[in-house]
């Protein structure tokens, strides 16, 4: 089956990918924060305009201007949105403050970055402000999720009732009168029991055992023959 024109043409273009240069460039990118200009915030168009360098990028004039893939969508959208990534705090700063930031972000959507050569060393991207918008969405959900992920997650726990820890203590009086005085801070449930309890052994009530359960309204006490 013969090859067609548009086969050819995108083998060509595969073929010509500067794939030492890029991957150089993205890891530069990706370890240090590449220094960018903003040249313009429009107040009308929401549109943002920022620049860099080829040598901060590690490309070299050469390959930039000999490699078509230098002229793409693919190289635009990556490396600028990389670029806005890394400086998200700069353009932050210059953007939300705008008065009518609210209304530009709600106007238009951003789509593809825009680029433009200055000089044989200067790439001028544009972008809408939106793209802000988004990536900084985009960087609070990520925070979130991650102290989110933070969080100790309680083990259910259990513990013998004869190891409960209970502080009650008994002061009987000269009228056969018995005063508790319960800790703060102990297991409500295990003090009502242990208070039941110490009160049935002094007025001698044998043979009886005390049982109590809670729930989310109130605790239940019942005393039992053992």
């Amino acid at each position: 089956m013969p090859t067609t024109k548009i086969e050819r043409k995108t083998e060509k273009e595969i073929e010509v990918y500067p794939a030492a240069e890029l991957v150089s460039a993205i890891n530069r990118m990706l370890k240090e924060k590449i220094p960018v200009k903003i040249a313009l915030v429009s107040d009308e168009s929401g549109d943002v305009a920022f620049i860099a360098t080829l040598n901060d990028l590690g490309i070299t004039r050469q390959v930039f201007h000999s490699h078509p893939f230098f002229r793409s969508n693919i190289f635009t959208n990556i490396f600028g949105e990389l670029l806005v990534r890394g400086n998200l705090d700069l353009f932050a700063s210059r953007i939300l403050d705008k008065n009518n930031y609210d209304a530009l972000v709600k106007k238009y959507n951003h789509k593809d970055m825009g680029l433009r050569s200055k000089g044989d060393d200067i790439l001028m991207f544009q972008f809408h402000i939106s793209l802000i918008y988004r990536l900084l969405n985009e960087s609070i959900s990520w925070e979130i999720a991650d102290e989110v992920s933070k969080i100790t997650i309680s083990c259910p726990k259990k513990v013998k009732r004869e190891d409960e820890n209970i502080s009650v203590t008994t002061y009987p009086d000269d009228e056969n009168n018995l005063h508790l005085v319960v800790t703060k801070g102990s297991e409500i449930r295990a003090t009502f029991q242990q208070a039941i309890a110490s009160i049935l052994n002094y007025y001698k009530i044998k043979g009886k055992q005390v049982f109590v359960t809670s729930n989310l309204f109130n605790y239940e006490i019942q005393i039992k023959n053992q």
